[in-house]
Order: C-alpha cells, then sequence, then structure tokens
C-alpha cells in the first residue's frame, strides 16, 4: 500500500479550495481501483487540469487518513483519532469493512468518553449535564460486537 499526499503551500486559516484541498492518492493491496464515471460529478477545474474527469473522484478528510491506514495494516486506531474509515475506497471483504468500522466506532465512543469524564471533573457539578447515549454504558460493547460477524449486517 502506497499513499502520496500533499499539503499546498499558501496562508494557514484561509477557507479557499487551493488552501484546504489536499492531494490523496493510494493503491496497492485493499484499495478499491479507480473507476470510469459517465459524467463527472463534480464541477471543477481539477479533474480537468489532470484529465481525471472521467475517473471517480472520492473526497476524504484529512483526519480520515490515520484510520484507513491502521485498518489496512491492521494496527489499532491511533489514541486521539476522530477519523472515520472511507470504506468506499476499500477493495477488502464486507466482514473487513463491518470490523474495522466496529473498531473506529468503539475507540471514537471511548475517546468520547475520556473527553467528557475531563469536563465533568473541571467543571461544577451543578453545572455539568452527562450525554446519555445507551452505547456509551460498560458491557455494551461485547453484545454488538458478535453482531459483526451476523448475516443480517449484509442485507
Amino acid at each position: 500500500m502506497d499513499m502520496l499526499i500533499d499539503h499546498h503551500q499558501g496562508s494557514l486559516g484561509a477557507g479557499h479550495p487551493l488552501e484546504t484541498c489536499t492531494p490523496f492518492i493510494a493503491w496497492g493491496a485493499g484499495i478499491r481501483l479507480p473507476q470510469k464515471v459517465s459524467a463527472p460529478k463534480f464541477d471543477d477545474s481539477y479533474l480537468q487540469e489532470w484529465k481525471l474527469e472521467n475517473w471517480k473522484r472520492q473526497d476524504i478528510n484529512q483526519a480520515d487518513v490515520a484510520p484507513l491506514m491502521a485498518a489496512l495494516i491492521r494496527v489499532p486506531f491511533p489514541l486521539n483519532s476522530v477519523g472515520i474509515i472511507p470504506v468506499d475506497i476499500l477493495n477488502t471483504s464486507d466482514l473487513f469493512k463491518a470490523e474495522s468500522m466496529f473498531a473506529n466506532a468503539v475507540q471514537i465512543v471511548e475517546q468520547f468518553k475520556v473527553k467528557m469524564t475531563q469536563k465533568k471533573e473541571a467543571t461544577l457539578s451543578f453545572l455539568f449535564t452527562p450525554f446519555k447515549l445507551s452505547i456509551l454504558l460498560p458491557g455494551k460493547y461485547h453484545g454488538r460486537r458478535s453482531l459483526v460477524g451476523c448475516s443480517p449486517w449484509r442485507r
């Protein structure tokens, strides 16, 4: 697996696409082959300049690169990653995608729980209202993890 990423040089903090868009090219094991399109989905000059207007463009957030790389090389997700695996570019089994998405979600929920605890400890108790979500309760992951290998999710 090889990935090429480059950040355009320019003033930081601006919102212009020339300063915020980062080319991302990935190929190799686990990455879906490029797909032809009959009509471009994006109306911009980037695809035309590079003569790529007949190929499907898949935009991802920069934060999504770390979980993607971790999933592809099968290592734990980075501790403070807030990225979400872009499964549309994966050429892997549905089971691998499901397991990766589950691990990604658990990591994000655990990170949220740590941040919520930190906020609670730094806030006056009468001002703190915890976010209530059933998946955040201890012991809930095991039951959900067993569903990943079942066939109903494949529909």
